[in-house]
C-alpha cells in the first residue's frame, strides 16, 4: 500500500504525458482529414502553415524526453491555427445553404410541415 501512495505521483505524471500525447495525436488525425476531405476550399498558404505545425508537433512527440509542456505549446499553436479550417467549411456550409434555400424559393415550390402518423393494427 505505500508502495502505491509513492508511486502514486509518478503515475499521475505519466498518465497526464499520455494524455497530452494521445490528445495531440487525435488533433493531428483529425486536421489531417478535415484538410483532406476539404482541400479545395483551404488556401494553399493555409495549408504550407498548417502542414508545418503538424510536421513540428510531429517531430515533438518523436521525441522520448518532450515535455508535456513542450507538446501543449505546439497542440494550441496548432489548434489555433486549425480553427481557420472550422471557419472556411462553416463558410462555406452556409453559402451552400442560402444558395440551396433560394434554389427552392425560385422554383416556386410549396413547402409543408407535416407529421408522420403510423397505424397501430
Amino acid at each position: 500500500r505505500k508502495d502505491a501512495e509513492l508511486h502514486a505521483e509518478d503515475d499521475k505524471k505519466k498518465r497526464e504525458v499520455v494524455d497530452v500525447r494521445n490528445g495531440a495525436d487525435a488533433l493531428i488525425f483529425n486536421l489531417e482529414k478535415q484538410m483532406r476531405e476539404h482541400d479545395s476550399k483551404i488556401g494553399d498558404d493555409l495549408k504550407k502553415s498548417i502542414n508545418t505545425k503538424i510536421g513540428d508537433l510531429k517531430d515533438i512527440l518523436k521525441k522520448d524526453d518532450a515535455s508535456v509542456d513542450e507538446i501543449k505549446k505546439a497542440t494550441e499553436t496548432l489548434s489555433t491555427e486549425a480553427q481557420q479550417i472550422g471557419k472556411i467549411i462553416y463558410e462555406a456550409a452556409q453559402k451552400g445553404e442560402s444558395t440551396s434555400n433560394s434554389a427552392a424559393e425560385d422554383s416556386g415550390e410549396k413547402v409543408v410541415d407535416a407529421e408522420v402518423v403510423e397505424d397501430k393494427e
